[in-house]
């Protein structure tokens, strides 16, 4: 008896279609687990800089508490406000009045914690939020004092990954993290 040949089932063309479709398979689920990679490495770092930054803004915090009771910090901040040429939030960016010694050494703290802690706190990615002194209605001598800081984040990824007919995939190309503490030196 003579069979036909195509009815015949070759075992070897089976396993070489099914090596190329588990290819196929493997190469789009590596494509979609590289970009959660990607965006769980993003994220790690905006989260990661979101911790330096709340570190580095309570040290200063903290060194802006301890010296506003003494009246020595607001007087520098006053000092700066008096100043013709002053612009909000600029100063810690470059001191450049000897005089303004708690001011200096109160930018300087928040500097250091961010150098310390591994980001870099030169040019246009560090802003540092002039100390605020609010009068509280609670005691007529207290007063809050509101102490923040910015930082401009440009991620491995985010300056030079663009991918074909996906772009970007809505990610910016640069992340701006800010934390902003508030401290009562009344309660201390």
């Amino acid at each position: 008896m003579r069979t036909r040949r195509g009815s015949r089932h070759h075992p070897r063309k089976q396993r070489d279609r099914e090596r190329g479709q588990s290819l196929v398979e493997a190469s789009i689920t590596l494509v979609f687990l590289l970009l959660l990679v990607i965006a769980i490495f993003e994220m790690a770092q905006v989260f990661s800089t979101y911790l330096v930054l709340v570190n580095s803004v309570r040290d200063g915090a903290i060194y802006a508490a301890s010296h506003a009771k003494s009246n020595q910090l607001p007087q520098d901040v006053e000092t700066l406000k008096r100043q013709p040429n002053y612009q909000p939030n600029t100063y810690c960016s470059n001191p450049t009045n000897p005089s303004l010694g708690h001011l200096n050494t109160y930018c300087e703290r928040i500097k250091q914690g961010i150098l310390i802690r591994g980001l870099d706190p030169q040019g246009a990615y560090l802003t540092i939020l002039d100390p605020v002194f609010v009068p509280t209605t609670k005691n007529a001598a207290g007063f809050t004092i509101l102490v923040g800081a910015e930082y401009r984040l440009t991620t491995l990824f985010t300056s030079s990954i663009s991918l074909p007919l996906l772009g970007r995939m809505g990610l910016p190309s640069q992340y701006t993290v800010s934390y902003t503490m508030e401290v009562d030196p009344t309660a201390w």
